[in-house]
């Protein structure tokens, strides 16, 4: 039997700078039963200190420390050692409007829900806007999953992460996060929960405050050409063994995203160009993808079909950025 109704996993790596705010955020929760679970991916900075810390002064919070191995072996310890009957995920420099669990799991209870759902903005004074607050049920894991990916006019945006979610826990079950896949994982681990799930509700209230920090960018455009390249194999494997729709498409898209990646990750390490083209031979059996952005689509069309150009196109944008 769990012992407490919601754990909260919180994968913490070199935060220190956020950490003490999004703690905070999540010990001074409105909603009181819960297990915050800290796991320290080998951080480098003060902040195992913060999390020590915290978890001595608080008897819900379990501290963890793992060697440096990713967040997604973070989540997936975070998950092993979870005893709640709920599941939610937060990061360590993000921060939570108090009433976020107490929200989502009154929804979740009262429409019977599998995943709870709420709005998140980047704007931290956005924090329990509720201005013309609504609230909508999606039945059907099919109806779920259009709603996760984001395409039908008539269904709320879930979005793929995992921040703006609480999770019946039976709909994870033994499900974990591809540790291949860096980029995008949290989606692809969505869809495969979603599948699970019978019922999602969503509130459009703003319950969370994701921080896109200038860390993260970085990390984003100079990630080396070997994590990329991890990417683009972790996409193609699933792309080998997967039937499902909605899966098969966003891997694709993403499969495409990584590989661009890759390319420029070779531009900007001055590796062998040779390497690229066989993800352009795989990118073509794709047929017709829908990349959802005007610009995207015509550096693909650069990429799959004048990868000479593409090359050029990112020494010069490389070199502007310097």
């Amino acid at each position: 039997m769990p012992i407490t109704n919601l754990s909260i996993i919180m994968p913490v790596y070199n935060s220190e700078k956020f950490l003490a705010d999004a703690l905070n955020s999540v010990i001074n929760q409105t909603y009181k039963d819960f297990e915050l679970i800290i796991i320290d991916d080998g951080s480098t900075d003060g902040s195992s200190d913060i999390c020590e810390e915290y978890a001595k002064n608080d008897k819900r919070i379990k501290y963890v420390h793992q060697e440096n191995s990713g967040g997604q072996v973070a989540r997936n310890n975070g998950l092993d050692i979870a005893t709640g009957k709920y599941i939610a995920f937060v990061d360590s420099d993000d921060a939570l409007d108090p009433h976020i669990y107490e929200v989502l799991i009154q929804n979740l209870e009262t429409y019977d829900a599998d995943v709870s759902v709420c709005s998140f903005s980047m704007n931290r004074d956005s924090l329990g806007v509720r201005t013309n607050k609504t609230t909508a049920v999606i039945n059907g894991s099919e109806k779920i999953l259009e709603a996760l990916v984001g395409h039908t006019p008539t269904l709320p945006k879930l979005q793929g992460y995992l921040f703006n979610k609480v999770y019946k826990r039976e709909v994870i079950g033994n499900l974990r996060m591809n540790q291949l896949i860096n980029m995008g994982e949290d989606g692809l681990f969505n869809m495969y929960v979603m599948q699970n799930c019978n019922k999602a509700v969503y509130d459009n209230s703003v319950l969370y405050y994701y921080r896109w920090s200038e860390t993260s960018l970085t990390n984003t455009h100079s990630r080396a050409y070997l994590k990329w390249k991890k990417d683009v194999e972790g996409y193609n494997n699933v792309l080998q063994k997967e039937k499902n729709r909605f899966i098969t498409d966003y891997s694709k898209r993403m499969f495409i995203f990584c590989a661009m990646k890759k390319a420029e990750a070779l531009v900007r390490e001055k590796g062998n160009f040779k390497e690229v083209y066989n993800d352009i031979t795989t990118v073509k059996s794709f047929g017709k993808v829908d990349l959802r952005n005007k610009k995207a689509s015509i550096i693909f069309i650069l990429y799959a079909y004048a990868p000479l150009l593409f090359f050029i196109y990112k020494k010069i944008a490389l070199r502007n950025i310097k």
